[in-house]
């Protein structure tokens, strides 16, 4: 039972994780172009791409601040009254970090 509290604790940071990762990615991105084409609306793949890729390295950002969360994060922080404003400006750093690094390692250097 601890085991899933502690899952569910860490649901709405993953949930914020996500979010500011698919966000940015829509900044990055751009909205798409509205299309006189009725067949071009309906299978326009833009938005399903800025979803599926920020949602990925949203859960690759949720990756790290578990890491930096469970190892460094709570031992250092444990009873400081402003650790969850600390941890939310963390996950919206490593998110925005993470989204940076895709774009640079994708359209910079074309490893991707």
């Amino acid at each position: 039972m601890p085991i899933l509290r502690k899952i569910l604790s860490y649901l709405p940071w993953a949930l914020l994780s996500i979010l500011v990762c698919i966000a940015f990615k829509y900044v990055q991105l751009g909205p798409s172009v509205a299309s006189e084409n009725r067949l071009q609306q309906i299978f326009d793949i833009r938005d399903f791409i800025i979803y599926a890729l920020g949602s990925l390295v949203g859960i690759i950002s949720f990756t790290l601040f578990l890491i930096l969360d469970l190892l460094w994060f709570k031992r250092k922080w444990k009873r400081h009254r402003n650790s969850e404003i600390y941890r939310t400006v963390l996950v919206v750093a490593l998110g925005l970090f993470a989204s940076w690094m895709h774009t640079v390692l994708e359209f910079e250097l074309d490893w991707f």
